[in-house]
């Protein structure tokens, strides 16, 4: 008997260390990212007849990897091992998609006005009307929707918008094409893995990339952390320097300092 209850007591030992294993996935199957892939996957049912309309593929978004690559191959010939890296609307992807491929290569990450591509949440339907149309980058038209387009101080001074050089897509599908590889990315599933040290930027004002794609960056970054600039735009970081700037130094003076810390010997 007693041999008996131990066979029980095992067999039940191991299928409750089983049941506590699997725990674990059901309630990740249940967790936000798990929520957002699925969102992605509603979203591209839409997109898909489109992109093939246009001849593209979900692959698209392989340039970002390509792009990635190239920021490392820069480094190369200037013959820089690693450098912090700051990256801006689509470029804050390429930067992630950087310090995910070439981790050795980026000591921290300044990403402003930015997502982690599908299934993040849609910026304002106008404004990416707008975006995407080739007509209105017309030095009169773009004074006439840079506020509606990109928010913060381009809403009270659009004039500004003159001395950004913002370049126009082509034509409407040049427009799609900018788009379609951040539809068919996303660095969602990977967030974690980023171990660099990010500072987030996103004004609360910007009608392109929603502030709470950043929060979910910040919350899923191991090491992100998050300045909301109160007002600011789309394109913040190249119409109010002054307000911006002193975030992207102090956060990489830190480094600065550190660095310093340990060259000096201690006595």
């Amino acid at each position: 008997m007693a041999r008996k209850k131990s066979l029980k007591g095992t067999g039940s030992g191991a299928a409750g260390k089983a049941a506590a294993r699997r725990l674990p996935m059901r309630e990740f199957s249940r967790s936000l990212p798990m929520s957002l892939l699925r969102a992605r996957e509603a979203v591209m049912r839409q997109f898909r007849p489109s992109l093939r309309d246009h001849g593209l593929t979900e692959q698209q978004w392989r340039i970002l990897r390509a792009l990635a690559s190239v920021g490392a191959g820069l480094l190369d010939e200037l013959g820089i091992g690693s450098a912090h890296v700051l990256g801006l609307s689509f470029g804050g992807a390429v930067a992630q998609q950087m310090a995910l491929s070439h981790p050795s290569r980026v000591r921290r990450l300044v990403l402003a006005s930015t997502v982690f591509g599908s299934p993040g949440m849609p910026g304002d339907a106008q404004a990416l009307w707008h975006f995407l149309q080739s007509g209105r980058y017309s030095q009169e038209r773009l004074e006439q929707t840079a506020g509606i387009m990109f928010g913060g101080r381009l809403r009270t001074e659009p004039g500004l918008i003159r001395i950004l050089r913002i370049r126009r897509p082509g034509d409407t599908q040049a427009g799609l094409y900018r788009m379609t590889s951040l539809f068919g990315w996303s660095s969602l599933p990977w967030l974690w893995a980023i171990r660099q040290p990010a500072l987030i930027l996103c004004g609360d004002d910007d009608p392109i990339t929603p502030l709470i794609n950043s929060q979910i960056m910040a919350a899923l970054m191991p090491h992100a952390r998050l300045e909301v600039v109160r007002g600011g735009g789309h394109l913040m970081l190249l119409d109010s320097p002054a307000r911006v700037a002193p975030l992207v130094t102090r956060f990489l003076g830190r480094a600065t300092s550190a660095a310093l810390a340990r060259s000096v010997p201690h006595t």
